[in-house]
């Protein structure tokens, strides 16, 4: 079946929206054409991280390199 759309026989299971996901079940009714099938996959969700960046307001030119932001 080359090109098949199988996808109506295919149920992901429960979703996660939030940290830190869980367990979900996927099942697949395969029809009279292909075997059933069904299995448990875990979902993991990372926490948002924070990345704070510094800026001066004025850095005077030198002309050396300057580093005008630091990332902490």
């Amino acid at each position: 079946m080359d090109g098949a759309n199988l996808s109506g026989w295919l149920n992901l299971g429960a979703t996660f929206t939030d940290v830190p996901g869980g367990t979900a079940h996927w099942t697949f009714a395969g029809g009279k054409n292909h075997h059933n099938a069904e299995g448990d996959v875990p979902i993991v969700i990372q926490g948002i991280s924070t990345v704070t960046v510094t800026c001066p307001t004025s850095t005077p030119y030198t002309g050396s390199p300057i580093e005008a932001c630091t990332r902490r």
